[in-house]
């Protein structure tokens, strides 16, 4: 069952509906449609993406010119598949505009982090976009870029803050764990007596804030209560996870439901899962959770090692920062509406973020999830007309 919330206007339903025929908000695979349907249902919704595009650049002001830029990408982990999706997205939106872009990987350690920010400067980079890197980790960098007036932005999670930020795209990782939580709770109530979860944390903004939500949902629970938690260590994921989890099932026998607010540890943690408890679904086994729709975890959800995911949808974070720069760039316009969390700008009826809630039976067979609207159309439909790109 799709469980279904959206980040738009008006023109949502019908673009959800020409995105996913044949499925509702409830229920439905995305299979069920033939191909045919299929692709007649995305060419609607890139020409009603294309149309809102138009739209948007005229509400931009009249047609300016833009210079080509250096963009640089300071790459939390590329090793991690969202992450990278993350910079494919940055890169395929600069170059759909005529930019050019160099990145860094930091590998998820912070002494490269402040490095590959440096790097970046160094290369003469217009500006940069972040994935997900926390400003105390690259302080000394950003307080260059601040006063050099390089703008900085931020993509695909939520971060501290910092005045060298001028702008944050990212899901409201807050209200994604809340989604999720809700989610979990049902399927516990499911169930006779206490039930105990763990819950695996990530050392960042974005991580701590999906945690947030699911401890606050359980204290507001009876009979729900975590019993286990744990950290993920960014540079030992695969490993340490499936120990960690490995540990907390022996000591937590009757443990009901695992969370991971990071997609690679629940990738990690699911094959523990089902090394102790082979051949075995939920509820027979504890219910296994986490974010995001890469190609990794999809897998492992057609499987049934992972029961839920909710997306992460993250690839158009990058598309969103470059066309903020553009602003800046061509209209010396501050990105709006600022390094916020989980805020997008708003781009008229055109939906930017949702947070879908997807099973087994949810996904297509094979392949990505398709996003909520065709946001490549749209921006390159709007660059085209205010900027000739």
């Amino acid at each position: 069952m799709i469980r279904n919330r959206l980040f738009a206007g008006a023109a949502t339903t019908a673009l959800v509906a020409a995105l996913f025929p044949g499925c509702s908000s409830e229920s439905g695979n995305s299979d069920a449609a033939d191909p045919e349907a299929n692709a007649s249902a995305s060419r609607a919704a890139a020409n009603e993406a294309e149309a809102a595009g138009q739209v948007a650049a005229e509400e931009a002001g009249d047609p300016v010119t833009l210079e080509p830029q250096k963009i640089g990408i300071l790459q939390i982990i590329a090793a991690a598949e969202s992450a990278l999706n993350a910079q494919k997205s940055i890169e395929a939106a600069a170059d759909a505009i005529g930019w050019t872009t160099v990145a860094c990987d930091a590998q998820g350690d912070p002494v490269k982090t402040a490095s590959c920010g440096q790097s970046l400067l160094d290369q003469g980079v217009d500006g940069i976009v972040s994935i997900s890197n926390e400003p105390s980790l690259w302080k000394p960098a950003l307080d260059k870029a601040k006063a050099e007036n390089i703008p900085v932005i931020n993509v695909a999670g939520n971060v501290g803050p910092d005045p060298a930020i001028l702008g944050s795209y990212a899901p409201d990782n807050g209200h994604q764990g809340e989604v999720l939580a809700d989610y979990i709770i049902e399927q516990l109530q499911t169930l006779d007596g206490d039930k105990g979860i763990a819950v695996h944390t990530f050392p960042a903004s974005w991580g701590e804030a999906r945690t947030e939500a699911v401890t606050a949902a359980v204290e507001a629970t009876d009979d729900v209560e975590i019993v286990a938690t744990a950290s993920t260590d960014p540079t030992n994921v695969q490993a340490g996870t499936s120990k960690t989890v490995t540990d907390q099932l022996t000591q937590n026998p009757d443990l009901k439901a695992i969370w991971f607010s990071y997609d690679v540890a629940a990738q990690a943690g699911a094959q523990a899962v089902g090394s102790k408890f082979p051949g075995t679904q939920f509820p027979d086994r504890p219910l296994v959770t986490t974010f995001g729709t890469d190609s990794g975890t999809l897998a492992l959800l057609r499987q049934g090692s992972i029961d839920a995911v909710i997306e992460n949808a993250t690839a158009v974070d990058g598309w969103v920062a470059i066309d903020q720069l553009a602003e800046f760039f061509a209209r010396d316009r501050m990105p709006t509406p600022g390094p916020t969390d989980g805020d997008f700008p708003e781009y008229g009826d055109f939906p930017i973020a949702s947070y879908r809630v997807f099973e087994k039976d949810d996904v297509p067979g094979s392949g990505p999830v398709p996003p909520v609207a065709d946001f490549e159309a749209f921006f390159t439909a709007k660059w085209a007309k205010e900027f000739g790109a």
